[in-house]
């Protein structure tokens, strides 16, 4: 479709005027699937870097009495812009850029359906189902077609979607669908654990601080002990969770007790970057024969188990088990580009006494993070035409520099500090040094998972690269 305002003052006057003519092919076109955490990255870098005019968003939503519900690119998304063709050389003057993009299911669907080129579903713009909400900002109903993804991103490399991190639709990655590719280490993304914010609350209580606070200081924290004690199910009671004078989370909260005190677990479903993250850092999955195994028992009572499809589900998830204090208090995992506002139930806690801030990664006191993976399938890329392929590869090499990760995090200030995206202290090109002390303006990790020369590898511990730090190791 060619995404052009049509001009006639008639259409402009409509109460929907399309900034799409239906129907009209795009002069670039592809369709990315997988991991939703990186849908802001990429959607600002094309909006930023390769467009001259007219970008548009398009999101997934739902009408409910003829109004769109609170929901809104979930599932899946659609860029569009007037390409720069000053900046993608291969283009030319007024050629349209269009790319897909679906995020539900998570990463898995962006690994093995663009291994063996099957056809998913991926939203549909085709028909008069979208419409402006916001200046260059549509919402579209959940009409969708299949089609076959090009490109695809994870929030891991995708060697680690099998056993566990299967995607169930497709099953294990194969060798045959690891050579299919080629993969490009991302960003990495830091993440952390939201409880429902009446635990949160609690826990302020149990440690000392100010309950109801919202700033680093007065942040609870949880260790990595306890929180894969509740993941694998051997803690399933808040009763069973005390503070340092051995009184339990729900005679503390008293009159604010939830009506159960079985303990809520909010995960992702099979295929997600997010689980398999969580799954690797905190139980070892993927990594060692020895690794602890997951609760993985649906519904039940002791604890209460939830799988979610997207973020947006985790998050809800997560909130409304607690939404009015009565019910069950919970748990999860998620990226920290959410909840910024406050507005959903639930908050983040500190892990090992330290929050999940871009200066703690920095500073070797966080580690709860990834590096995110971008792959293509190398036949069907080398079979796209010229200007197509430098579209994917201006993403792949280029979404991830600090000058764009700084900018994509100033939407990603929490109240305890900086949440969101590093960039890797070694590029394409070599060392990319990070500064000491860190930047915020130039968000550049000390450390990483695939030193020059080696591809992304999520159980590979992270190490500093000689030469990245300006005549000093932080310690």
């Amino acid at each position: 479709m060619k995404l052009k305002l049509i001009a006639a003052a008639a259409a402009l006057a409509a109460s929907q005027a399309y900034a799409v003519a239906p129907g009209t092919p795009a002069d670039i076109e592809f369709f990315i699937s997988g991991a939703s955490a990186q849908d802001n990255n990429i959607g600002n870098y094309i909006e930023e870097n390769l467009c001259a005019s007219d970008f548009d968003i398009f999101k997934d939503s739902a009408k409910v009495g003829g109004v769109w519900d609170g929901s809104a690119g979930k599932k899946y998304r659609a860029w569009s812009c007037v390409v720069d063709h000053t900046k993608v050389t291969n283009a030319t003057a007024g050629d349209v850029l269009l790319v897909h993009k679906r995020s539900t299911g998570g990463s898995g669907y962006g690994v093995v359906p663009v291994a063996q080129q099957a056809a998913i579903t991926r939203m549909d713009l085709d028909n008069a189902n979208c419409e402006e909400v916001e200046t260059d900002s549509w919402k579209c109903e959940q009409t969708t077609i299949t089609d076959i993804p090009l490109v695809g991103v994870s929030d891991v490399e995708p060697k680690v979607f099998k056993g566990l991190n299967v995607v169930a639709e497709f099953g294990d990655v194969t060798s045959a669908d690891l050579a299919a590719l080629t993969v490009t280490a991302q960003s990495q993304l830091v993440f952390g654990i939201p409880v429902t914010t009446e635990l949160r609350n609690v826990l302020q209580v149990a440690q000392g601080l100010t309950e109801g606070a919202e700033d680093e200081a007065n942040m609870p924290t949880l260790s990595s002990n306890i929180i894969r004690s509740l993941f694998t199910g051997q803690v399933n009671s808040w009763y069973d969770v005390v503070d340092a004078n051995g009184t339990d989370l729900m005679t503390l909260a008293g009159a604010n007790a939830p009506a159960q005190d079985s303990v809520a677990l909010c995960i992702r479903t099979s295929g997600s970057g997010t689980r398999a993250q969580f799954m690797i850092n905190f139980l070892r999955t993927s990594c060692l024969d020895s690794s602890v195994s997951p609760y993985l028992v649906e519904g039940g009572e002791w604890p209460m188990l939830q799988a979610n499809a997207g973020s947006g589900d985790m998050g809800d998830c997560v909130g409304d088990f607690g939404a009015d204090g009565s019910l069950q208090w919970a748990i999860g995992y998620q990226s920290t580009e959410k909840n910024m506002d406050l507005a959903d139930n639930y908050r983040f806690v500190k892990v090992d006494g330290a929050a999940p801030t871009l200066s703690n990664v920095a500073n070797d006191k966080y580690t709860d993070w990834v590096e995110q993976s971008l792959q293509y399938n190398t036949a069907a890329y080398t079979a796209a035409d010229a200007v197509t392929q430098e579209v994917i590869d201006l993403i792949a090499t280029e979404a991830g520099k600090p000058s764009i990760v700084a900018n994509l995090n100033t939407k990603y200030v929490h109240p305890w500090g900086q949440g969101g995206y590093m960039a890797k202290p070694t590029d394409r090109f070599g060392i990319q040094p990070p500064a000491f002390p860190f930047d915020a303006s130039y968000p550049v990790n000390s450390t990483t998972r695939s030193p020059v020369g080696l591809g992304p590898d999520s159980c590979r511990p992270p190490v500093h690269i000689n030469g990245a730090w300006p005549g000093a190791v932080g310690f």
